[in-house]
């Protein structure tokens, strides 16, 4: 006897589900695992927005602890440095701090990669310069003159973070091999792997930091000059030597 619905005035006989219906209803709404068992594809996950967020977030957080850093670092020594001045300025809570860095050194470290990636940005500018004369040469070396004073109030922090331990030594040997192979790609006479042409690369990066550093904290403007219009005409050389054999 069929059963019969409760709802007022109604008479006709409730519909059943059959047994079969019912797994296959199970099975169409079945869990993403359930299908991927049953060899089906799964349906695509709906995107959320919220990690992305939390990262940004993050990512800011972290970037206004360096930039206060490094400005107290500058002003005042890192000695002379608490992590609540550092917290102060960034705007965030003293355990903020420690989230995203054990100490002032790993602070001092970050700044210090910094500093060199934009230097090895610098690099790759000139490495794919279209044009490579006398007066491009100069005009670069003017932009490197440029960024080393620009930088020079964190001179002494990076003495400082250098002296740390000998990972960051290696660290900035690295550095400078990175700089020898940016700068190997346009002297055809320093990309080989020989000795001479690996020592030739070595001691271009290092003309060149002492350029930038003298113009930046002992040589006048008339001296500065001077010493970018011979090494640029040093370098015009370098650009057109061949590879040597």
């Amino acid at each position: 006897m069929a059963k019969r619905c409760n709802a007022p005035r109604r008479t006709e006989p409730c519909a059943q589900l059959p047994d079969a219906a019912f797994s296959a209803l199970a099975s169409a709404t079945g869990s993403r695992e359930e299908k991927a068992r049953q060899g089906e594809p799964p349906l695509p996950a709906v995107p959320s927005a919220r990690p992305s967020q939390r990262a940004a977030q993050k990512q800011a957080t972290r970037r206004r602890i360096l930039d206060a850093a490094r400005s107290l670092f500058r002003a005042r020594g890192i000695g002379e440095v608490a992590i609540e001045d550092i917290a102060l300025a960034a705007g965030v809570a003293r355990a903020t701090i420690y989230l995203h860095y054990s100490g002032k050194p790993t602070m001092l470290v970050d700044l210090l990669v910094e500093d060199w990636d934009r230097q090895a940005r610098l690099f790759e500018r000139f490495a794919s310069e279209p044009r490579i004369d006398a007066e491009a040469i100069a005009d670069w070396l003017r932009k490197l003159v440029g960024g080393m004073r620009g930088a020079r109030d964190s001179f002494a922090l990076h003495r400082l973070a250098l002296s740390l331990d000998d990972e960051m030594a290696a660290r900035h040997r690295a550095h400078r091999r990175r700089l020898a192979e940016i700068l190997s790609r346009r002297f055809l006479a320093l990309a080989g792997s020989t000795p001479r042409e690996r020592a030739g690369a070595a001691m271009l990066v290092a003309e060149l930091e002492y350029l930038g550093t003298a113009a930046a904290t002992e040589w006048d403007e008339e001296e500065t000059a001077a010493a970018i219009d011979l090494m640029a005409y040093r370098m015009l050389i370098a650009v057109a030597s061949p590879p040597s054999r």
